[in-house]
């Protein structure tokens, strides 16, 4: 979020960035994407992430993956969809995640707990 190329922007489909750490960690190698948008790692969701970018010659890291939702069990075989459940304001169905009631969520009343 400090590089200079970050903004966040609106999109018809709710408010999204130039610049995003789990893309980043995906286009390392760390995980994929699940139904909710959010990263995935061989160990889970739960987690918080951060970036270096440098421009260096490095040897990559064979991927444990092939698909890049291939860590949703929802998405992959329609089992799962724990997120669903869990999402307070049920931003997150079948049909993928609308950012828009999502981020009317975060920034409601409840925004300032």
């Amino acid at each position: 979020m400090l590089s200079s190329g970050f903004k966040s922007i609106t999109l018809p489909n709710g408010p999204a960035s130039t610049w995003s750490e789990r893309h980043i960690a995906h286009a390392a190698g760390l995980g994929t994407f699940g139904l909710s948008d959010g990263l995935i790692t061989a160990r889970g969701i739960a987690h918080r992430c951060g970036s270096v970018v440098f421009n260096a010659a490095c040897t990559p890291t064979p991927r444990p993956y092939t698909h890049y939702q291939e860590y949703c069990p929802y998405l992959m075989d329609g089992s799962c969809g724990v997120c669903m459940a869990r999402c307070p304001v049920g931003a997150i169905s079948p049909s993928g995640h609308d950012k828009v009631k999502c981020s009317n969520y975060l920034s409601g009343p409840l925004a300032e707990w």
